[in-house]
C-alpha cells in the first residue's frame, strides 16, 4: 500500500472510523468528490484527508448539510476544486471558519471576522528578543557610566 492510495473501502473505513452508509451518502450528496476511475472502486489519500476533516468538523457540532453549504461557498467564490483539503478550516460557535493570509473568514458568507489567529511560537520568540535586547542595552548603559 502506498501513501497515496489506492486504498480499499475497508482501509479507509478502518483508518477514519466512518461507516459504509455515512461514505455513500457524503459522495451522494457531493460532500465527497466522485471516486478516480483510475483507482477501480478505491480511494486516494486527499479521499482519505477529507473523510477525516468531515469528522472533525461533525465532532465541531457542524450538521454535514452545513458542511456541504459552507464547502460550495468557498468553491464558488474561490474557484477551489477540493476546499476541504485546501483550506484552513475551523469551527467555532457552530460556524466554520478559514483562515487565509492572516485573516479568519465565515466559510458561508466569505465575511471576514475580528479575531485573529496568533503565532504564539512567533509572538514568544520576539517577546524575549525584545527581553534580551532591552537588557543588553541596560548592561551598556551601565558600563558607560
Amino acid at each position: 500500500m502506498r501513501k497515496n492510495g489506492p486504498y480499499s473501502e475497508q482501509v479507509l473505513i478502518k483508518i477514519c472510523g466512518v461507516s459504509r452508509k455515512h461514505l455513500r451518502y457524503w459522495r451522494k450528496i457531493g460532500l465527497l468528490p466522485p471516486r478516480d476511475k483510475s483507482y477501480f472502486r478505491g480511494y486516494r489519500f486527499i479521499d482519505l484527508l477529507s473523510v477525516k476533516v468531515i469528522l472533525r468538523l461533525k465532532k465541531g457540532g457542524i450538521r454535514v448539510g452545513l458542511i456541504k453549504k459552507s464547502l460550495d461557498a468557498i468553491k464558488d467564490r474561490d474557484g477551489i476544486n477540493n476546499s476541504i483539503v485546501e483550506k484552513k478550516l475551523c469551527v467555532w460557535r457552530g460556524k466554520i471558519y478559514y483562515f487565509e493570509n492572516g485573516i479568519t473568514y465565515e466559510a458561508l458568507t466569505g465575511q471576514s471576522t475580528l479575531f485573529q489567529t496568533v503565532d504564539d511560537k512567533a509572538e514568544l520568540e520576539s517577546q524575549i528578543l525584545e527581553m534580551y535586547e532591552s537588557a543588553e542595552a541596560d548592561n551598556q548603559a551601565k558600563v558607560a557610566k
